[in-house]
């Protein structure tokens, strides 16, 4: 999710295909952070005829369920994801979560309910991380995937997983923690 400023700067050079690629692009991007919505609203469609050619889909999209359930946006306060309100409680949420290593999330019977942070030096690392849990291991301008602030959140056998790197991006410290869930 952006601003309007963001997309009025930003939508007349819009791609037709690879947008978040795109957009991770630094000469794009310039430091600002984008939340990517935990519930898809968006569907591949196969292996053919996609922006990306079938690239990832046997072993990444496929599994992805679209969401069936009727939610009324346009009835909900939002107000939580403007960034003023969003950064804080993010942070808060991935600085309390347990640190923990792979081999930890991997072989623990039930993470239900549990929010633990794999840490990653580099870009391999991320990789090892990201090929073991099965998510798309890629980046773009040093920013993974889903990456928000440089951190992947994704949900993993109904526990909460943060994928951290060990340098966070200087825009971080300028966060104020609070005690509120993003």
């Amino acid at each position: 999710m952006m601003p309007k400023r963001v997309w009025d700067e930003l939508s007349d050079i819009w791609p037709e295909a690879f947008w978040d690629d795109w957009l991770r692009d630094n000469r794009r991007r310039k430091g600002r952070h984008f939340i990517a919505p935990e519930i898809s609203r968006t569907y591949n469609f196969g292996a053919t005829g996609g922006a990306s050619g079938g690239l990832h889909f046997q072993k990444y999209l496929q599994p992805i369920k679209l969401n069936d359930k009727f939610i009324p946006f346009t009835e909900k306060d939002l107000s939580y994801l403007y960034s003023e309100n969003y950064d804080p409680a993010w942070r808060s949420a991935v600085e309390a979560a347990t640190v923990v290593d792979l081999v930890h999330v991997l072989t623990t019977p039930s993470i239900k309910g549990s929010e633990y942070k794999l840490m990653f030096g580099n870009f391999k690392e991320y990789e090892k991380l990201a090929k073991a849990l099965l998510i798309i291991p890629d980046e773009k301008d040093k920013v993974p995937r889903q990456g928000y602030y440089g951190v992947v959140m994704i949900r993993y056998r109904g526990g909460t997983l943060y994928l951290v790197p060990k340098t966070l991006p200087k825009e971080w410290k300028q966060i104020k923690v609070t005690n509120q869930e993003p």
